[in-house]
């Protein structure tokens, strides 16, 4: 994941010009780029290794498999988006994989 960064931010640096961009952005901006790094990069890596050492790696992936149909749940539930036919027919796929893994223990 690190190396990955290096590479992006390499790239990033040698493909733009920083001089002007970085004067225009306001130092509010960095503090939500930096804990959005944190709160939805790190702290999730360093959850996810945590559950795989308390349980068994196929029950943290079910649980991880879990996560897009919450999101969709709260976005419709939190935000309104609309929930239609290819809505529900994804989350009964996800569903169907998540009781399949369940059963196959």
């Amino acid at each position: 994941m690190s190396a990955s960064s290096i590479f992006v931010l390499f790239f990033y640096f040698l493909l733009f010009d920083l001089s002007q961009d970085m004067a225009t952005i306001r130092l509010n901006a960095w503090i939500w780029v930096f804990l959005l790094a944190i709160v939805s990069t790190v702290i999730p890596s360093f959850l996810i290794s945590e559950a795989i050492h308390r349980i068994s790696p196929l029950q943290t992936s079910i649980v991880g498999i879990l996560g897009p149909v919450i999101t969709i749940v709260l976005a419709v539930l939190i935000l309104s988006e609309p929930f239609g036919i290819y809505q529900i027919f994804g989350i009964s796929l996800v569903m169907l994989g998540v009781v399949l893994l369940s059963f196959r223990r």
